[in-house]
């Protein structure tokens, strides 16, 4: 937390300043309020009227201030959230292959929404309290002084005695708020996963098992939630017992100070509200860290996450446009071989098709490639450069992999092609050519500005697959790993593709396939079969 509040001090400051003056004319409004008392006993009307008019003011500065101090707060929480997220879609953006499918992409979602909003309701909501209340306590020492010091002891022998109490909490607090988490992150992840296959379960006539499954996570999750909240209240209702017998032992002093003579009569007119600054903000205190250092569970999340991806990249920046060699590579998935000390030379602007029956390594060997796997024993040098050394900048600057099934973003047909970059129509139009959609384009009502929808659903799998051949013609990389990359195409056009791509003297091809014909392998520089 420390990190995001150090990052936003200025507009943290600006809060807390706002907040201090609304607080002084409270102040100044309640003391007001207790001299009334004394004009009417004395029956001064002109110093009651002066009161009454300057008490309105103080009441509309109070309400001015302290609403402008609310407007900052809720900027800076805004700003908080937004660089807890920029964090963690960072760490997300640099993490390994392996690494980031470790999980699944609803744990992620959970941390940018789930985890956020907890941060946000128990971490800076409560930091924006406690630091408010021990604004009112400094203020109210203050007050307490001019008063009687006395009633400020009893105060802060109340106060302290009701935050004491809060400690028992801690630990407790924090197991309940780390199962919240754990608990929020696999109903995400589930949810996910049941809304994608709900199709799936429908035509198999189990709608059923859809509903069944999300009740079981949702039950799993609420019931974390309410053994948190039960806690917390159960430790809060703790707090409360103390705070009211403490209470009432100020209130008894505070009234035979009065009939002792020690503090004038007037204080009980508006000056209650006074003497209860510190005492009522210290149980305030109190009762703000039962959730706030719940929320230390969160933030420690991050900072784990921020420690993983803070390591210092040592790789190099390079060419990697040439020649890409296996020398004696092997690797395993668990105890299924793949490759044992295989070796193999794609030489620069050739075109490679390589074929094989399922499970025999042409997905992986790609996935090797553009360092997505990396646990494998043996050498890939690009340019006679180790891959595993090379940045990945450096690797996809000349390369990209097209994988069969295209992801393509919720927006147009250009913006998934141009991926925020800057072209030419002319460049723009060839890409599209090349990738045999432009006749496609033609009959869409929006043409290129088409919504494709989420993940293309509103293309057809051919279309989907296009595109990402236009997005990869268009960026003129020198390497292209195709993955069944025209697999959903008809035969006319998946047959134009493959053209153009053999037609680039420049193009360096491994293209994986199960379908390409006889003759149009024989087209291909080499056949690798696996």
């Amino acid at each position: 937390m420390k990190r995001y509040i150090k990052k936003e001090w200025k507009l943290y400051l600006n809060s807390i300043v706002l907040f201090m003056f609304s607080r002084c004319s409270y102040l100044g409004l309640l003391y007001l309020n207790m001299l009334m008392l004394d004009y009417l006993i004395a029956g001064d009307l002109e110093k009651l009227l002066m009161n009454l008019a300057m008490s309105l003011g103080a009441r509309y500065a109070w309400l001015t201030l302290k609403t402008y101090s609310e407007i900052t707060e809720m900027k800076l929480l805004a700003r908080l959230n937004t660089d807890i997220r920029n964090d963690i879609n960072g760490c997300l953006a640099n993490m390994s292959y392996k690494k980031y499918t470790e999980n699944e992409l609803g744990v992620y979602q959970s941390w940018l929404m789930n985890d956020i909003t907890k941060m946000d309701e128990l971490g800076f909501s409560n930091l924006f309290a406690i630091t408010h209340y021990c604004i009112d306590i400094a203020l109210g020492i203050v007050a307490q002084c001019f008063i009687n010091p006395l009633l400020l002891l009893t105060s802060l022998a109340i106060g302290g005695l009701t935050y004491l109490s809060t400690k028992l909490s801690d630990s407790k607090m924090k197991d309940r708020a780390q199962n919240v988490t754990e608990s929020m992150e696999v109903y995400a992840a589930k949810a996910r996963e049941c809304l994608a296959g709900l199709f799936v379960l429908r035509s198999f006539n189990h709608k059923d098992l859809f509903a069944s499954r999300m009740t079981e996570e949702s039950e799993r999750m609420e019931s974390a939630n309410y053994q948190y909240g039960s806690q917390k209240e159960k430790y809060y209702l703790l707090t409360t017992y103390v705070a009211c017998i403490l209470g009432l032992v100020q209130t008894v002093a505070m009234c035979l100070m009065i009939i002792a003579g020690w503090i004038p009569l007037h204080i009980i007119f508006g000056g209650g509200n006074i003497l209860s600054l510190v005492g009522d903000s210290l149980n305030n205190v109190a009762a703000c860290r039962i959730p706030f250092v719940s929320s230390k569970v969160y933030f420690d999340k991050v900072r784990a996450l921020r420690k993983g991806c803070e390591a210092v990249d040592t790789k190099e920046n390079c060419e990697t446009g040439g020649d890409i060699e296996f020398s004696e590579v092997s690797f395993a998935y668990d105890t299924n071989k793949i490759f044992d000390k295989f070796s193999y030379c794609f030489n620069r602007g050739k075109k490679y098709a390589v074929i094989g029956k399922s499970g025999t390594g042409k997905s992986t060997l790609l996935k090797m490639l553009t360092g997505y796997i990396e646990d494998y024993a043996g050498r890939i040098l690009v340019n006679k450069q180790d891959i595993k050394k090379i940045s990945e900048r450096s690797l996809f600057r000349n390369m990209t992999y097209i994988a069969q099934d295209t992801f393509l973003f919720n927006d147009s047909i250009i913006n998934n092609i141009t991926m925020g970059d800057d072209f030419t129509k002319e460049e723009i139009d060839k890409a599209i050519e090349k990738a045999s959609l432009t006749e496609d384009i033609k009959q869409m009502e929006d043409g290129v500005n088409t919504i494709v929808g989420e993940n293309g659903n509103l293309l057809s799998g051919g279309q989907k697959q296009r595109v990402g051949l236009a997005r990869a013609f268009l960026h003129n990389k020198k390497v292209l790993l195709i993955d069944e990359g025209t697999s959903a195409l008809d035969h006319k056009n998946a047959e134009r593709v493959v053209d153009n791509l053999l037609r680039d003297k420049e193009l360096t091809v491994l293209f994986v396939s199960h379908t390409l014909s006889d003759e149009k392998l024989k087209q291909f520089d080499e056949v690798l079969a696996l």
